[in-house]
């Protein structure tokens, strides 16, 4: 495998609210069986300042504390904080990002690390996925609308769009597109 240079924009459309996400890093990428293999550290996770409801020093960091509309103060009030900073803690480590590419029908991303989750995007097919929320795991239904692929020993293009759901309700229309480059001399990102 050789040393890339990655560029990531995700695109998630949630009820007509759309997030965009875009990340650069360096990684590898190799060729296999006539598989394309690219992997890469997923700083998007790592560097992330606020977990879904869990800020970092929000409203958990003094009491009184709020369970089911219950006042909650001492021991069990210490056990959440202690617990939403666990979660914090294991969401900031290295999430390992693998993507399994076969040609323009089938891409496998597989995360490791502070976040678990391998999803498989087929074209025109829906497959249950695993996908850990840093809350607990779902099990999600994907459905792969387009996947284009131009990867090459080069570097390239990998485009793909697709749908999940949740108990066959639509959750998000999501697009991926990921350019990469082979590194030289004078490329430096700042960690």
């Amino acid at each position: 495998m050789k040393e890339v240079l990655i560029t990531i924009k995700g695109t998630q459309d949630v009820d007509g609210e759309e997030e965009v996400v875009e990340l650069t890093t360096l990684g590898k990428l190799g060729q296999r069986d006539g598989k394309w293999y690219i992997t890469y550290k997923d700083h998007a996770f790592a560097d992330s300042a606020e977990l879904g409801d869990l800020a970092v020093g929000d409203p958990y960091d003094s009491g009184p504390y709020e369970f089911n509309g219950t006042d909650a103060a001492g021991p069990e009030a210490d056990e959440f904080q202690a617990a939403a900073a666990d979660l914090q803690q294991a969401m900031r480590a290295d999430v390992t990002t693998l993507l399994k590419i076969e040609d323009e029908h089938m891409v496998t991303m597989q995360r490791t690390g502070g976040l678990r989750s391998r999803l498989t995007v087929e074209k025109g097919q829906r497959h249950m996925s695993h996908y850990d929320t840093g809350y607990g795991e779902l099990l999600v239904g994907v459905f792969g609308e387009q996947i284009q692929n131009q990867i090459s020993a080069a570097g390239g293009r990998l485009y793909m769009r697709y749908t999940i759901d949740v108990n066959h309700s639509l959750v998000s229309r999501n697009q991926v597109e990921i350019h990469i480059k082979e590194t030289g001399k004078g490329i430096c990102l700042n960690s």
